[in-house]
């Protein structure tokens, strides 16, 4: 019968971090950014492997030494791991996620006659608290208006970190020279345009969607994102909501704009004291392991939970709703 090897121990790459669920496990490969279903004595070998030869007292092996030799053998092929004679020097990269106050994105629907609000000062505010990321939807007027280039000063003067413009679509819109006045401009998305398609110039990106300007649907999401960053902070946020922020045309103050419930009016309260209320927060903390649908998923920790969710009757568990008036389109 095969033996382990007592002079190679196996160790996972930093990047690599196996998850238990209900029914199944999952190996989290952040380096190449994708995720692996295994199965519960996958990862229980796994965990095994990793208590040598450190702990002195190790549970029972939990399967035959060929099959342990079979699943090290594979991980080590496949890249998720390697052999070493100095474990001591391989270990786990703590997932230590650094909370900070500011909002992190902010997402403003603006219509001119019908909000009622000062953009600019709406604007003003979400750079003096520290927004990092901004996506703001002009109204379908933008062009004649002319509202666009009363900002574009404006907002190259800002400290955002980047910018998401939302357009109506129109013919020989000179996209270049929006990239070039406003130097953190990262992203125009056109809606209403007649054909789908992307334009990338380095990190500047163009997208046309057929989809309608007013209002914007699509079905609630849960994209998949295996990522360090996400990673660690989805183990005690929830990465979606999280120091989210949105105001809609009416000047609401909400956690998303296709939510409902409102916590203020930009138009006679200030953003920062909306955003400082523990209800506005709450969402912030609910992250998969508190979400019913989720809890027992190997993935939860990978899923970003673009949906409303409610609370049950503890208010300690989540759901996530059936519908939603939603308005992201990624």
């Amino acid at each position: 019968m095969s033996k382990i090897d007592r002079k190679k121990w196996f160790r996972l790459h930093g990047d690599v971090v196996a998850v238990r669920g209900t029914q199944t496990s999952a190996l989290y490969d952040f380096h190449r950014g994708r995720l692996s279903i295994i199965s519960h004595r996958f990862h229980d070998i796994i965990e095994w492997l990793h208590r040598l030869p450190a702990s002195q007292t190790l549970p029972p092996c939990p399967a035959p030494t060929d099959k342990v030799l079979e699943c090290q053998a594979h991980l080590v092929a496949a890249g998720y791991g390697h052999l070493t004679g100095f474990p001591e020097r391989f270990q786990p990269i703590p997932f230590t996620w650094h909370a900070v106050d500011e909002i992190q994105y902010a997402v403003i629907d603006y219509s001119t006659g019908r909000a009622g609000y000062s953009l600019t000062n709406v604007l003003g505010e979400l750079d003096t608290i520290g927004c990092k990321h901004l996506e703001l939807r002009l109204p379908e007027d933008w062009k004649t208006s002319g509202i666009l280039q009363q900002l574009q000063k404006y907002l190259a003067e800002s400290e955002y970190s980047s910018l998401h413009l939302v357009l109506r679509y129109r013919e020989e819109t000179e996209t270049s020279s929006l990239f070039s006045t406003i130097p953190h401009l990262a992203r125009i998305t056109f809606r209403a345009a007649p054909v789908e398609g992307k334009s990338n110039k380095g990190r500047r990106k163009v997208r046309y969607q057929t989809g309608p300007m007013d209002p914007i649907i699509s079905a609630p999401q849960m994209p998949i994102i295996v990522s360090r960053r996400f990673f660690s902070e989805a183990l005690n946020y929830n990465p979606y909501y999280n120091r989210r922020i949105a105001i809609d045309r009416l000047g609401n103050i909400k956690n998303d704009l296709g939510l409902e419930q409102s916590f203020g009016n930009c138009r006679d309260q200030q953003i920062s004291e909306v955003y400082a209320l523990d209800a506005f927060r709450q969402l912030w903390e609910v992250n998969a392991d508190r979400i019913l649908q989720l809890k027992d998923d190997p993935r939860r920790y990978a899923i970003s939970t673009m949906v409303a969710l409610e609370p049950t009757e503890d208010h300690h568990y989540y759901k996530i709703s059936a519908s939603m008036s939603d308005y992201d389109f990624y």
